[in-house]
């Protein structure tokens, strides 16, 4: 998962030893562990003609100089559309910490990634139920497609197809194989009706393709430009000490508008 979304936003394939996902833990002892155990954000932007602009900033004028990872700031003041991916915990020991994520934050979309060899464990069906329970929109990734033999990813897919039919889900599972697909479904993903399901490599990079047109069409779900106009509502989702300032807060404006050097109620 961590694999992913460090393959989405940092522009480079896997080695297919978890090389990329060293670049987005935030703690050492994930990196000892692989697991993600704390809410990482990771932004990715889109020109307006729909290549990734996190990856055109990675090149700098001088061929010879060495590649630098752009700053999030870099990113918004280059793209037409901006993404924030929000990895969460998998593994059940962390469930606290990806409720907090799914709630704190406020996603639009969630994604679900599957092992193409592991299949569907128990812990997908837990962050299935709290995508239902919290009425997000959501779409399957399967991932690992390259080193998985071709029943077993045959196999991973019904299994996956079978669960979203679930009278308790009622999904429909798309399967995105063409840019058409692609298409359709982030015009009617939002509705919540359809579950699309896409097959990705992070070491070799198929289907990524599709995957970036996906998130590029797909529609915001909040009508900020009224909530502005809201009383001020901001849910704190985490805090850090500065030196010589002291307390700091961070977390997602809910409604409404702050501006520096405002007073508000904690």
């Amino acid at each position: 998962k961590s694999t992913f979304v460090g393959v989405l936003t940092k522009g480079v394939l896997d080695n297919g030893r978890g090389s990329v996902r060293q670049k987005v833990f935030r703690h050492k002892h994930e990196m000892d562990t692989g697991r993600t155990s704390d809410v990482a954000e990771h932004v990715m932007g889109f020109d307006p003609g729909g290549h990734v602009v996190n990856y055109e900033a990675l090149a700098t004028p001088d061929a010879g100089a060495q590649r630098h990872a752009p700053s999030a700031k870099q990113i918004c003041d280059q793209s037409a559309k901006m993404l924030t991916f929000y990895d969460l915990a998998g593994h059940e020991k962390y469930l606290k910490t990806t409720v907090l994520g799914m709630t704190g934050a406020m996603p639009d979309y969630a994604c679900i990634v599957v092992s193409a060899n592991n299949g569907v464990q128990r812990m997908t069906k837990e962050h299935l139920g709290l995508c239902l329970a919290l009425a997000i929109p959501f779409f399957v990734v399967v991932t690992r497609v390259d080193m998985t033999p071709e029943p077993v990813t045959k196999h991973t897919t019904e299994t996956i197809a079978k669960l979203l039919k679930h009278p308790d889900v009622r999904k429909l599972p798309f399967p995105v194989r063409r840019a058409e697909d692609a298409v359709v479904c982030a015009k009617n993903v939002k509705d919540g009706r359809i579950a699309p399901v896409f097959h990705v490599s992070s070491v070799t990079g198929a289907g990524l393709g599709l995957l970036q047109r996906f998130l590029n069409l797909l529609p915001v779900r909040r009508d900020w430009r009224g909530l502005v106009r809201e009383p001020l509502e901001v849910a704190i989702t985490d805090t850090f000490s500065v030196l010589g300032v002291g307390t700091v807060v961070s977390g997602i404006v809910r409604s409404g508008s702050v501006r520096p050097n405002d007073t508000v109620w904690l």
